[in-house]
């Protein structure tokens, strides 16, 4: 199936690294000292997905979503649950978590009201 693939010129490559390196880079603006990191990590586990990566940051709400949507939680109804009206609110209130600290808040919510 992927044979059928063009293969990366090295500049891509180099590219592809150059960018990655600026994510994490990004990443360490963020907050990553959290005593429930262990938790969500088994509860990700436990409801047969992952958290996104720790350099993401939670205003990119597509990996929120993308977790929500796995584990068959509607995201509206969790965004309610918080008092927010929706996930920009909840990003402005927390403006330096990463989006693994946000998608945990969300499973432990799915944990023990939905589970």
């Amino acid at each position: 199936m992927l044979n059928n693939l063009t293969p990366l010129t090295d500049e891509q490559k180099q590219l592809a690294q150059v960018a990655r390196r600026e994510k994490i880079l990004a990443g360490e603006t963020l907050r990553h000292d959290w005593m429930d990191e262990q938790h969500w990590r088994d509860l990700a586990k436990k409801m047969n997905t992952r958290l996104p990566q720790s350099y993401q940051p939670a205003t990119q709400t597509k990996y929120i979503r993308k977790v929500a949507k796995k584990v068959g939680v509607d995201i509206k109804e969790w965004i309610e649950s918080t008092g927010c009206a929706n996930l920009t609110e909840i990003n402005s209130l927390n403006p330096n978590i990463p989006a693994y600290v946000m998608t945990g808040w969300m499973l432990e919510w799915v944990d023990e009201f939905k589970g």
